[in-house]
């Protein structure tokens, strides 16, 4: 009486093996592979993608670093300054008689997310954050802001970037 319990738990682990192994000569064996391999692939793109929409929002340093090379590119993290009230000030001493008849408080609110907050798109299953490039920015605060950005020319665009992206 004393051994049927481990005579039972062993008979059980021996149908479980043989199961196993019955189940893996089978084709539908093939199918549940191929199912869990497409989810395993899935939740790795899944963790991917929080990884890289965590570093843009949260500022976290990635795992390979960032070298000067990766600052220039338009997926990097972008900085606001301390005060963007220097930002701006500086902009509406360059740009006099553009900046400061035609934006309000608001509109450089929305021009400063523009360029400092990531957006998000739908890539397949996920929706991942990444940062406007300089065109995509340029063309938006021009159909935004006619007035003062329409009439800018490729210098004017070098400064303003210079001055919102590295605190010129």
């Amino acid at each position: 009486m004393r051994y049927i319990g481990s005579i039972i738990f062993l008979a059980f682990i021996a149908l479980l093996v043989f199961g196993a192994i019955e189940f893996k000569e089978t084709s539908s064996y093939y199918n549940y592979r191929a199912k869990a391999e497409n989810f395993i692939q899935y939740i790795k793109e899944w963790f991917k993608v929080k990884k890289h929409n965590a570093e843009l929002t949260y500022d976290l340093p990635s795992a390979a670093g960032r070298g000067p090379a990766q600052s220039q590119n338009a997926s990097s993290v972008r900085k606001p300054p301390l005060s963007l009230m220097l930002v701006r000030t500086k902009l509406e001493n360059f740009f006099p008689d553009n900046f400061v008849k035609e934006l309000d408080q608001q509109d450089w609110n929305n021009i400063f997310r523009l360029i400092y907050e990531p957006v998000s798109e739908q890539q397949g299953n996920f929706e991942v954050k990444r940062y406007l490039s300089q065109d995509e920015i340029e063309q938006e605060l021009i159909y935004q802001y006619r007035f003062p950005f329409a009439r800018f020319q490729r210098q004017h665009w070098d400064y303003f970037w210079n001055v919102v992206l590295r605190n010129g």
